[in-house]
């Protein structure tokens, strides 16, 4: 906001702007009924987290961990959600674009989506994680694969269309 006043270094003060501009402006603040000592009470940290958390839903102390874990790398924006149902283009050992298939997402870590079949045709992450703890405790084995983000999808005709660029484009080179 542009200062409407100027303090001399001898004391005084005048104003820079319009008479009429100032006043108003003064008069404006004045009708919030609020002094300066409100002002700088009302921008603290703490009360600007209060406002913040109040509008996201959260409190203060959730806001404090999430900058915190932001600031470690700990905090991720995954593209799927876990237990959503994810269409990978698949390729061969040579890299070219093969198929598609439908998956059950599990997390996505450093550009990797780890991923699982759907189990006895569910798509239940709680059920399939289960599975996957049995699997591992008795066998050591267990169903997650993993795939380049990028060739992940939301649905099957986004995965069917970009398999048709990618091979379309490999047809014409």
């Amino acid at each position: 906001m542009e200062r409407l006043t100027k303090i001399y270094p001898s004391g005084g003060w005048g104003i820079t702007g319009e008479l009429d501009d100032a006043i108003l402006r003064l008069a404006a603040y004045e009708e919030t009924g609020l002094e300066p000592e409100d002002i700088k009470q009302a921008c603290t940290e703490e009360a600007i987290l209060k406002l913040a958390g109040q509008s996201l839903g959260i409190t203060p102390d959730r806001l404090r961990e999430l900058a915190e874990a932001d600031r470690e790398g700990r905090c991720v924006v995954q593209k799927f959600a876990p237990g959503n149902e994810v269409w990978i283009v698949e390729r061969d050992e040579d890299g070219e674009a093969t198929e598609v298939s439908g998956f059950v997402f599990v997390v996505s870590v450093s550009g990797i989506s780890i991923v699982s079949p759907f189990i006895n045709d569910c798509s239940d992450l709680d059920f399939i994680l289960g599975d996957f703890v049995e699997e591992t405790a008795s066998g050591f084995s267990g169903d997650f694969s993993g795939y380049p983000i990028f060739d992940c999808y939301k649905s099957h005709e986004e995965a069917e269309a970009a398999l048709r660029r990618e091979q379309d484009d490999h047809e014409t080179a």
